[in-house]
C-alpha cells in the first residue's frame, strides 16, 4: 500500500494547479471551495452550500500566542476579550454582543497559540448587518484604559482559574516541560506580569500592528451568491490597510534526547498525568498518521488504552490521547485522571501500549474500525456551516486549505506500516516527557521510581527510519585548491548546490566600486553555448532555481533543483561557473539596471542612510563603498574589468562548492571533479585591511534631505567573525536588539523599525542600530539608544539574560537551515571564511559555553557608548535637536 507520506505530497502536486477545488464526498458534489484575496491582503474562502438560508463566517487572525515574546505574552487572548467588550464609533460597549443575539448566533470567540477565532451565523436576511457589525467590531475597536482595566478583572479570574484547576495545571506544566526554547513554552492565557502591567500604549500598538488584512483569513460558508459575497467582503474590508507580513520570532525548539518530569501538588482528589512527546506540525506528512495513532490509541471505549486501564482493571477515571493541530512542531498527548494509588502501575501500561503499537502489527479490522470512525466525525462535523467555516480557516493557517476536501481520503490512505513507522520515530522513552499533578499531602512514585520502568520501554525498541540519521559530510580539495563538500540527505527528492568564490568588495580597484558584484550577476546572462533566455528556459524546464549575487565577500552561484534533475541541472551550473561569456548586450542591460538602481537608492530611506554610515563609519575597509557600486563607478566598468574580477574569484584556491540533498556522493564527486579539474589554481583572495577605531567622542553626522521620518544609524566598528571576540560579541549584540526592538517598538510606540544587528563579514564588522523616527521623537530616541547600550556596559549581563538570548539565538540558528539551499549554504559559507565548514556544529555549543562575564567585556570593549558614529537622515531642522548628551534619559 503506497504509504500516507507519498498520499500526501501527492495530494499537494494535484491541487496545486487546479483551484477551485472540489468538495468531499460528503457534500454536494456541486460545491466549490473558492480562494481569492483581496488587495490589502484578506484571504477569502467561499463555500455555496444553498441546504439551509443561514450564514456562517469565520475570521481566524493569524499569530496568537506562538508569536508573542515575553514581553507581550497574553495579548492576543486579552485582545479577544477586549473584541467582544466592544465599542467603537459606530457600536457602544457590548452593544456589538446584545445585537448579534438579536439577529444570529455569535460563534468562535476563543484563543490558541497560533490564532484568534470570531464569527456568527445568521439567517441569510439578517447577514448584511451581522457582516456589518462585526467587521466594525474587529476592526474598529476603540480602547481606552477603561475597557482594559474592566477586562483585566475578567482575564486575572482567568488567569487565578487556571491555577485551581488541576487539568490546567498539568497541561502547562507538560508544555514548559517540552519547550524550553519555542514561545509554545507559554501558554494561551500568557504572563501574569503582562496581564497586570500591560500598558495602552502597547495594548495599542499590538492591535494596530495585529489586526490587519493580511493577518487574517475569513471563510464564508452557506446559502449566498459567491460573486455578489466577494463584492460584500471587499467593500466591507476596503478601508483597511495591508500590514507587516509577519510577527514569527524565529524560535525553534532543540530536539528532545532524554526522558523528563515534572511534578506539583494541589488540592485535588486525583492525580492527573500527560505523556508528551515532540510531533511534527499539522501541514506535515505525517499528520494523517499521526491522527489515526491518536485515535487508536485513545478516542473512545473502543481505543487500545481504554480498554487496557479502564476495561479491564478500572485503574483510571478518563484517559485520552491526542494529536494536537498546531502550527509549528507540537505535542502527542497521552493523558488520564487516575486514584492516587495507581499512578505508577498506569504509567507502566501506557508505556507497553506504546510500544506494542511501535512492536506489532496492527490488525486490519481495528484499523478500519478507527478510521472509519474518524471520517464520520469529520462529516457529522460539516453539517453546522460555522464548524465548516472554521475548519476551513485552521486548514488556512495550519496547513493548507486545499488539504481541508482531501482530509478524509488522507486519512483512509494511512496504514498500519504507517502507524508504526510514526510510533517508532516519535514515542520513544527518551523522547517522553512526564507531567503529574498529585493531591496535596500524598505522594507518588519518585522520578527515579519512574525512571526504573524506562529500560522497559527501550528495550528492543525499533530504530527510526535510516533517512532520519545524521548525514556524514565528505570534504576533497582537488589539486587546484577548488573546495568541494557533499552531505547526502535522501528525505526530500532535493538536491541544492552554493559555490562561493572569495573576492567581493576586496578586489575592486579604486573607483570601481560594484565590478564584482556586476561581474556576478552577469555569469547566468550567457554562458558555453547558452544565451541568458536559453539559461533560464532550460533552468525552468528542469525545476532549477539558479541565482547570481554578488556580495561583501564573495560571489555565489546558488542552485536547486529536483534530484532526479540533477545531470542536467549540474551541467547548466558547470557552465556557468567555468564558461560565462559576459555577452556586450547583456552587459549593457545589467549596467542599466545597476544604475538605475543606483539612481533610486533616494527613494529607500533606509538603505540611502545605510550607505551613508558605511562611509563615515569606515576609513580603510572595502566595506565603505557600496556593494552594489554606483553611478560613477558603474559606467566606468568595462568588459576586461568584468573578466579580470571573474578570473580572480573563480579560480582553484578562492572556490568553495557545497552539494546538499539527494544524491550519490561516489557519482557526484566523480562529476565535480571532472567539471572544475581544469580550472585555473590562482590565487587566494587576501581580507586583511588596517582595521578602522572607534572615534574618541560620539561622531554625529546628519544629511539634509526632505523626507517625514529621521532615518538613522547609530553604531561601532567591531571585531572579524574570524576573531576570539565574535562569539560573545555576537550575543552581545542580539541582546541589546531585542531589548530595543521592544522597547521603541511596542513599549514606546514610536519606531516601525528599530534593529541592532551585526552582519557577518570576513573583515572587521559593525554593530549598528537602524532605526526611523519622526522628527519630534528623534531626540529621545537617538539619545535613548545610547543609554540603552551603556546600561548594558555598565551593569553587565546578567546570567537569566545570558540564557534567554542564547536559547534565541540557537532558535533562530537551527530555524535558518530547514532547506538544503541553507544547509549549502551555510556550509560553503564557514569553509570559505577559513573558520572551517565544522564551525556550523560547534557554533551551536560555542554558544551555551559563553559566560555572562565575556559577553560583558565584549560589549565593553566594542560598544563603548561615547564613542559611537551617528549617521541621520532627514530635514535640516531635526539636526539641532538630534545632537543630545549621550547621558540623556531614555525614558
Amino acid at each position: 500500500m503506497m504509504r500516507t507520506r507519498s498520499i500526501f505530497a501527492a495530494a499537494l502536486l494535484c491541487l496545486a494547479t487546479a483551484p477551485p477545488l472540489l468538495a468531499p464526498g460528503f457534500a454536494a458534489t456541486s460545491e466549490t471551495i473558492r480562494r481569492e484575496a483581496l488587495p490589502n491582503g484578506l484571504r477569502l474562502i467561499l463555500v455555496e452550500n444553498h441546504s439551509k438560508p443561514l450564514v456562517a463566517v469565520c475570521i481566524a487572525v493569524n499569530g496568537g500566542s506562538r508569536t508573542e515574546p515575553p514581553a507581550l505574552s497574553g495579548l492576543s487572548h486579552y485582545y479577544e476579550h477586549l473584541i467582544f467588550r466592544g465599542g467603537s464609533l459606530k457600536q457602544g460597549e457590548l452593544e456589538f454582543r446584545k445585537q448579534m443575539q438579536r439577529i444570529g448566533e455569535e460563534s468562535g470567540g476563543y484563543t490558541t497559540n497560533d490564532y484568534t477565532c470570531y464569527g456568527f451565523t445568521a439567517p441569510k436576511e439578517n447577514f448584511d448587518e451581522a457582516l456589518d457589525r462585526s467587521v466594525d467590531a474587529w476592526m474598529n475597536l476603540k480602547l481606552t484604559q477603561e475597557k482594559v482595566n474592566k477586562e483585566r478583572e475578567v482575564v486575572m479570574s482567568e488567569y487565578k482559574q487556571g491555577e485551581d484547576r488541576p487539568d490546567y495545571k498539568v497541561y502547562y506544566q507538560i508544555e514548559r516541560l517540552m519547550f524550553r526554547d519555542h514561545p509554545y513554552k507559554r501558554d494561551t492565557i500568557g504572563l501574569r506580569d503582562v496581564i497586570e502591567h500591560a500598558t495602552l500604549p502597547t495594548f495599542r500598538t499590538f492591535y494596530q500592528d495585529r489586526y490587519v488584512p493580511n493577518q487574517m483569513i475569513l471563510t464564508v460558508v452557506g446559502d449566498f451568491d459567491a460573486g455578489s459575497m466577494h463584492t460584500k467582503l471587499a467593500r466591507a474590508f476596503a478601508p483597511y490597510n495591508r500590514g507587516r507580513d509577519g510577527f514569527e520570532q524565529g524560535l525553534t525548539e532543540k530536539p528532545q534526547a532524554e526522558f523528563r518530569m515534572g511534578v506539583e501538588s494541589m488540592k485535588t482528589p486525583s492525580t492527573w498525568t500527560h505523556v508528551g512527546f515532540h510531533v511534527p506540525p499539522y501541514s506535515d506528512p505525517d499528520a494523517p498518521a499521526l491522527t489515526v495513532l491518536a485515535a487508536l490509541l485513545g478516542d473512545g471505549s473502543s481505543s487500545r488504552l481504554y480498554k487496557a486501564l479502564k476495561e479491564r482493571q478500572n485503574l483510571v477515571t478518563a484517559v485520552d490521547a491526542e494529536f494536537e493541530v498546531r502550527k509549528d512542531p507540537g505535542i502527542f498527548l497521552v493523558s488520564a485522571e487516575l486514584p492516587p494509588q495507581n499512578e505508577a502501575k498506569v504509567f507502566g501500561i501506557v508505556r507497553d501500549e506504546l510500544k506494542k503499537v511501535a512492536t506489532a502489527s496492527i490488525p486490519s479490522a481495528e484499523l478500519e474500525r478507527v478510521k472509519s470512525s474518524l471520517e464520520n466525525k469529520y462529516a457529522f462535523a460539516s453539517e453546522r456551516f460555522f464548524s465548516r467555516a472554521e475548519r476551513l480557516c485552521q486548514f488556512g493557517i495550519m496547513s493548507d486549505v486545499s488539504l481541508e476536501p482531501l482530509w478524509p481520503s488522507l486519512i483512509r490512505s494511512v496504514s498500519g506500516e504507517d502507524l508504526q513507522r510514526v510510533a517508532r520515530q516519535y514515542l520513544a522513552a527518551d523522547q517522553a516527557s512526564y507531567s503529574v499533578i498529585r493531591p496535596a499531602g500524598t505522594t507518588g512514585p519518585s522520578q527515579a521510581e519512574i525512571e526504573a520502568l524506562l529500560p522497559a520501554w527501550r528495550d528492543g525498541w525499533p530504530a527510526a527510519s535510516a533517512a532520519a540519521a545524521a548525514a556524514i559530510l565528505k570534504k576533497e580539495v582537488l589539486p587546484n585548491g577548488v573546495t568541494l563538500l557533499l552531505q547526502e540527505d535522501h528525505s526530500t527528492p532535493v538536491v541544492a548546490v552554493s559555490a562561493l568564490a572569495r573576492g567581493g568588495q576586496w578586489i575592486e580597484p579604486e573607483g570601481l566600486a560594484g565590478v564584482s558584484n556586476m561581474a556576478a550577476t552577469l555569469l547566468r546572462r550567457g554562458a558555453g553555448s547558452m544565451s541568458a533566455r536559453e539559461i533560464s528556459e532550460r533552468a525552468d524546464a528542469l525545476g532549477m532555481t539558479l541565482g547570481a549575487d554578488g556580495t561583501a565577500d564573495f560571489a555565489e552561484v546558488a542552485w536547486q533543483a529536483p534530484s532526479r534533475n540533477f545531470a542536467k541541472a549540474w551541467d547548466i551550473f558547470r557552465d556557468v561557473v567555468t564558461q560565462p561569456t559576459f555577452p556586450s548586450s547583456e552587459v549593457a542591460k545589467v549596467r542599466e539596471d545597476l544604475i538605475q538602481r543606483a539612481k533610486s537608492l533616494v527613494d529607500r530611506p533606509f538603505d540611502y542612510t545605510n550607505v551613508a554610515y558605511r562611509k563615515t563609519l569606515y576609513a580603510h575597509s572595502p566595506y565603505r563603498n557600496s556593494v552594489a557600486g554606483d553611478t560613477t563607478s558603474l559606467n566606468r566598468i568595462g568588459l576586461a574589468d568584468l573578466r579580470r574580477v571573474y578570473e580572480t574569484m573563480f579560480s582553484g584556491k578562492n572556490l568553495v562548492i557545497a552539494i546538499v540533498g539527494d544524491f550519490d556522493t561516489p557519482s557526484a564527486l566523480e562529476t565535480a571533479r571532472r567539471s572544475f579539474a581544469r580550472l585555473r589554481p590562482g590565487k587566494p583572495v587576501l581580507m586583511e585591511a588596517q582595521r578602522d577605531a572607534a572615534p574618541e567622542e560620539g561622531r554625529i553626522v546628519f544629511v539634509d534631505k526632505d523626507q517625514e521620518q529621521v532615518t538613522y544609524n547609530t553604531g561601532w566598528p567591531t571585531c572579524s567573525m574570524r576573531d576570539a571576540d565574535y562569539v560573545p560579541l555576537r550575543l552581545a549584540v542580539n541582546l541589546v536588539g531585542d531589548r530595543l526592538f521592544f522597547k521603541y517598538v511596542y513599549e514606546k510606540g514610536v519606531a516601525y523599525r528599530s534593529w541592532f544587528y551585526m552582519s557577518d563579514r570576513f573583515g572587521q564588522m559593525s554593530a549598528q542600530n537602524e532605526m526611523g523616527v519622526t522628527p519630534a521623537n528623534f531626540p529621545m530616541a537617538s539619545a535613548g539608544v545610547l543609554e540603552d547600550v551603556a546600561l548594558v556596559t555598565r551593569e553587565g549581563v546578567s546570567k537569566t539574560d545570558l540564557a534567554g538570548i542564547v536559547s534565541k539565538t540557537l532558535s533562530r540558528y537551527y530555524l535558518d537551515v530547514q532547506e538544503d539551499a541553507s544547509r549549502a549554504e551555510r556550509l560553503s559559507f564557514y569553509e570559505l571564511s577559513g573558520l572551517g565548514y565544522e564551525f556550523a556544529e560547534r557554533y551551536p555549543e560555542m554558544l551555551r559555553k559563553v559566560t555572562p562575564e565575556q559577553v560583558t567585556a565584549a560589549a565593553r570593549k566594542y560598544l563603548a557608548p561615547g564613542r559611537y558614529t551617528r549617521v541621520a537622515v532627514g530635514k535640516e531642522e531635526a539636526a539641532a535637536s538630534g545632537k543630545a548628551s549621550p547621558s540623556a534619559p531614555s525614558r
